[in-house]
């Protein structure tokens, strides 16, 4: 059976029972871990960190992508976490048994959902022994409805009259007789409390038959019993040891001798443990105690009546001594029980790194919502790693908050230690929050303000926290990419990724290969892209497993590589239900790949209403961000779809372009032109030409190229270069296309760019068809990948029989404008007479035009050169 659930009232011997079935267990070989849960267990990542750590007590190799997860120091969502914890236990190899003890203390919804999905998997290598008071928190109906439970009850771990004999001799009572045994097992009902308590009892009893016959062990006596029988009847230094250390969820030596200065409190613990006072070890080597519920009770309800002036006094001793040993939570825990809120929002605050880097955000979150708001804007480490959280979750607002409480509670900080320079934390706690406000820039994708203060944040440069500095330097080099500077990624890119994985920032290697795949690709280096962004989803695979939003950082770049290299089959397979996961995780730039890359493969498919769709859901991701630059991009996207298809041109004119910078000309004369100016000019662009002012788009064009072209940025240059293509063509100049386009082709050999320019359209497939066979003989390679752009342009099942056409409809000598102007009128339907009367010229002179149309478009007639001058994009497509 797949879960054992032991279901018993406090005191029933669930613990004895599990703890015999943990070591017989082991004794057999087989693999078993353990986990005590506690109330402060509430938290899902709390729960998956002590659930890998009892899987991984069993089998040292079992759950290591969680386990990578948890020591990160970069919390994944928690669904990553309960994803990657469910993958690794479906695909365990190895029979295992995990015990989990008091399960009644999980009582938050999320963290018994999860509980619930792993119980109900039934995986076929792991089983689960459960203790507990209660079934309140399981799904106990379904489990039995699965066939899923074995039950046990009080009456099954009831004593029977063997057991309860062997039990007393065992605690030293060998001349009981069975009679007398059989007898207080009976008054006990088989309760191991019970029997517990008349053994301690016997101990001080000259006539055990006459004590066996007037003992009433049961629950209803069990305080006076225990003070009249147990706890009255030890020395007074003893009695003093148990009160102190009551407080105490668990304890050890050391522990004890801070809450009990100046005792002999080893000869204390070991008096106890002889008289066998309800001590319960918590591990092999009897390091660690705690009390048995019942009895741990008794004490702390004497404590309160006999000196409950101790009791805070007690709380803020084993605090402070806790969270010096490292048990954050169970620290925080006393301090909140010590009634003083100053001291448990210090602790919060000083724990607060340790805990988020743990995991432990919902317990943070608990503690912190226990202290007033206007405690918590006093506590800086707290709130900046409250803003941290909110930053990588892109809740901008509620990290905005956080910094600005943190920025103020820093200076109050600096203002009291004022003279003394603060020291070294407080030197710290600046760095952080300029960290952390150069991280939220970058993350809302405000990249000029990005820049400015990761280079800020690099020149002073105060501690050696590598996780910052590497994080700073890889902000860097994604902020350099908007700005047209590429040397960063070029010198540095290994050298900042050596570093993350020094820290054991595994989790940031993703990130970082993502910015530097990224930069690499805009700049032309699609080979070496590739490579890194493959590394860069190897680990995220490995981290959280495949289809996960960290696996969907790489993955969305890797598909935007691939289209753009006119693998549109591998595109559609790498981004095949990675869309929605874009969303959760990551940097703007992988949300707007897997976006464009969609659309883009929609339009192919000529799936207008699923690229609608796409476009809408776009539009609202970047306005609920605030994204700008998505934004930007995204109107380019509509612009360019209403060139290709009529469709798409619907509302087009009434399009908000706020979004967009208000210089864009000439990219020379912006202060610091970025990628957000370029999407400005290449939307303008697109308007200008759409407007019949192909030459004015020309001019801006030709500006972007020269400029791209001096900053390396081929990307740029392949998509500013195939819109100027395009310009030139519907402007008349062919050849200036044809020239444009050899110069662009033979400069991009090795980049290959191909959808940038088959995405213009049929309009450029003369044009390159006359440049491939230009350079067939001379520039064989140039050639071939002019060809590689017309094939992609003839992949597209609706434009086949264009591209059939214009393959030789280059333009011998460019149209005139009246020219043009007859075309477009014949292709509104109109005769030659009727053409004749709307020009105010002669039938015969339109004639003779139509003579120099045929001529320059080698067409046969006016229905082939009509269809050609569409294809050349002289005139617009129907």
């Amino acid at each position: 059976m797949p879960i054992t659930l032991i279901t018993a009232p406090a005191g029933s011997g669930k613990t004895t029972a599990m703890v015999q079935a943990f070591h017989d267990c082991r004794q057999r070989g087989q693999a078993a871990g353990w986990a005590s849960l506690d109330y402060a267990d509430n938290d899902t990542t709390g729960l998956i960190a002590l659930l890998v750590s009892a899987l991984r007590m069993a089998a040292p190799n079992a759950c290591t992508a969680t386990a990578i997860l948890l020591e990160t120091g970069l919390m994944p969502p928690e669904a990553v976490l309960q994803r990657t914890l469910l993958n690794e236990i479906a695909d365990l190899r190895q029979d295992m048994v995990v015990f989990l003890d008091d399960y009644h203390c999980i009582t938050d919804a999320r963290v018994v959902e999860l509980m619930n999905l792993l119980l109900e998997a039934n995986t076929q290598h792991l089983r689960f022994l459960i203790a507990s008071r209660n079934q309140h928190n399981l799904s106990i109906a379904r489990l039995r409805m699965l066939g899923l439970v074995r039950e046990l009850t009080f009456q099954d771990l009831q004593f029977d009259p063997d057991e309860t004999q062997r039990v007393l001799r065992l605690w030293g009572h060998g001349d009981v007789t069975e009679n007398q045994s059989d007898l207080l097992r009976q008054k006990t009902e088989g309760w191991v409390a019970g029997l517990q308590l008349a053994s301690i009892a016997l101990a001080n009893e000259a006539d055990k038959g006459h004590f066996i016959n007037a003992f009433s062990g049961t629950n209803k006596r069990i305080d006076g019993f225990i003070s009249d029988e147990v706890f009255q009847k030890h020395p007074e230094a003893v009695r003093d040891f148990l009160l102190n250390t009551a407080i105490l969820e668990r304890f050890t030596l050391d522990l004890c001798n801070a809450v009990n200065p100046g005792a002999r409190n080893f000869e204390s613990l070991d008096y106890i443990e002889q008289w066998n006072l309800f001590l319960v070890p918590l591990d092999d080597e009897r390091m660690w105690f705690r009390y048995h519920h019942l009895f741990n009770d008794y004490l702390r309800r004497k404590l309160t009546e006999l000196h409950r002036e101790r009791v805070p006094h007690l709380h803020r001793t084993a605090a402070r001594w806790l969270f010096d040993n490292g048990m954050i939570t169970e620290a925080i825990g006393h301090a909140f029980a010590s009634g003083d809120h100053e001291f448990a929002g210090q602790l919060l605050d000083e724990g607060s790194d340790a805990l988020f880097s743990a995991g432990r955000a919902m317990t943070l979150e608990s503690y912190a919502r226990r202290l007033s708001d206007a405690h918590i804007r006093r506590l800086p480490r707290l709130l900046l790693d409250r803003a941290w959280q909110s930053e990588l979750r892109w809740r901008f607002r509620e990290a905005e908050a956080d910094l600005r409480d943190a920025r103020i509670a820093v200076q109050t900080l600096t203002e009291r230690a004022a003279g003394s320079g603060g020291g070294p934390d407080l030197a710290y706690l600046r760095e952080k929050l300029s960290h952390r406000e150069m991280m939220l820039k970058l993350l809302n994708d405000d990249n000029a303000g990005a820049r400015a203060d990761a280079q800020a944040w690099l020149e002073s440069r105060y501690s050696n926290d590598m996780f910052m500095y590497a994080s700073s330097l890889s902000a860097q080099i994604l902020t350099d990419r908007e700005f047209f500077r590429f040397d960063l990624v070029m010198s540095r890119a290994e050298e900042v990724r050596e570093m993350f994985m020094r820290h054991g920032a595994f989790y940031g290697t993703v990130f970082h290969d993502s910015i530097v795949g990224r930069s690499l690709q805009r700049c032309g280096r699609l080979d070496e892209a590739v490579t890194v962004l493959d590394r860069s989803l190897a680990m995220a695979v490995k981290l959280h497993g495949a289809f996960t939003p960290l696996a969907s950082m790489p993955t969305s770049l890797l598909a935007s590589i691939a289209y753009e290299r006119g693998d549109v089959a591998e595109a559609r397979r790498l981004l095949a239900g990675y869309l929605p996961l874009s969303k959760e995780l990551g940097f703007v730039d992988n949300m707007m790949e897997a976006f464009f890359t969609s659309i883009r493969l929609a339009f192919i498919d000529r799936d207008f209403a699923q690229v609608g769709a796409l476009l809408d859901e776009a539009d609202c991701a970047a306005t609920q961000f605030g994204f700008d630059r998505f934004k930007g991009l995204v109107l380019l996207q509509r612009f360019r779809l209403a060139a290709l298809d009529p469709f798409f041109a619907r509302g087009i004119d009434t399009l908000d372009l706020s979004p967009l910078p208000a210089e864009f000309d000439d990219p020379w004369s912006i202060a610091q032109p970025s990628s957000r100016h370029e999407t400005a000019a290449l939307v303008h662009c697109e308007r200008l030409i759409a407007a019949g002012k192909a030459r004015a788009a020309a001019a801006i064009l030709q500006r972007w190229l020269r400029f791209a072209t001096h900053r390396q940025a081929k990307a740029s240059v392949a998509a500013i270069a195939a819109l100027l293509a395009r310009a030139l063509v519907r402007d008349g100049d062919v050849e200036g296309a044809q020239r444009l386009l050899v110069d662009v082709l033979k400069a991009m050999t090795h980049a290959r760019f191909v959808r940038s320019f088959a995405d213009q359209g049929p309009v450029l497939a003369p044009v390159l068809t006359v440049v491939r066979n230009q350079l067939r003989d001379a520039h064989p390679a140039v050639a071939d990948y002019a060809g590689a752009i017309l094939a992609a342009i003839g992949a597209d099942g609706t434009r086949r029989h264009a591209v059939a056409d214009a393959e030789g409809a280059a333009l011998c000598e460019p149209l005139t404008g009246r020219e043009i102007e007859i075309l477009r009128l014949a292709d509104d339907g109109l005769s030659n007479g009727e053409i004749a009367a709307a020009l105010s010229i002669a039938e015969s002179t339109v004639k003779w035009y139509w003579q120099r149309i045929f001529d320059k478009v080698a067409a046969r007639g006016r229905r082939h050169a009509i269809r050609t001058a569409r294809t050349l994009g002289v005139i617009g497509l129907r």
